[in-house]
């Protein structure tokens, strides 16, 4: 078994292919524990995503949904289903005559609602596929941006918190966990090399 400063490294955490040492899985676990409820956003939409650009995976209607969305002034929009579902909001794709949108509509008591409506176009344009393929291009990025801060927030918890503790493929772990829920075959294909070299430099 591999030892790394004395201790076995014994354990294993979801999509990363090294294994922890007993202290390192315990920073792990504090370090998952503060991001919960982002890591829980980025599985939503990144779930959601895949559904969008994988058709038959995608989120099915629900009897509670709206079947019309009104945004400002303007004629109310068709809702054709439902993209993708959070605490706070529900994007939703919508149509007008041969106009297709993304719209976002959020919660009556959150306070983006209060200040700026009920409801937010987030993208418009004459072609289904193109106006999903844009939304959901964009809402990566939106992603990438939110695992950046999330990295962030995990430095800061394991420096305050493990502070004797290098921390390196701690926080490789939980970007790597990220990754997947980002972009799960990129993710797999970054992870499978690193885990065939250490397999090929183990020595029986």
């Amino acid at each position: 078994m591999i030892k790394r400063n004395g201790q076995p490294a014994r354990h294993t955490v979801p999509h990363y292919s090294g294994r922890l040492t007993d202290a390192e899985n315990e920073a792990y676990q504090t370090a998952v524990a503060a991001v919960q409820s982002e890591l829980a956003d980025l599985t939503t939409v990144g779930q959601a995503l895949r559904g969008v650009e994988n058709p038959g995976l995608g989120t099915a209607g629900a009897s509670g949904d709206p079947t019309e969305i009104v945004v400002g002034s303007s004629d109310p929009w068709q809702v054709r289903k439902c993209l993708v579902e959070l605490n706070q909001s529900e994007v939703f794709l919508c149509q007008k005559g041969t106009e297709f949108a993304v719209i976002e509509r959020f919660s009556e008591n959150s306070r983006y609602a209060m200040a700026n409506g009920p409801a937010e176009i987030m993208l418009t344009g004459n072609n289904e596929r193109q106006v999903l393929q844009d939304y959901a291009q964009n809402e990566r990025q939106t992603l990438q941006l939110l695992a950046t801060d999330l990295t962030a927030k995990v430095r800061e918890t394991l420096a305050a918190q493990h502070p004797d503790l290098n921390c390196r493929r701690v926080v490789e772990a939980v970007t790597r966990r990220c990754d997947y829920e980002i972009n799960p075959t990129q993710s797999q294909a970054e992870t499978i090399a690193p885990a065939l070299q250490q397999t090929h430099g183990i020595r029986v």
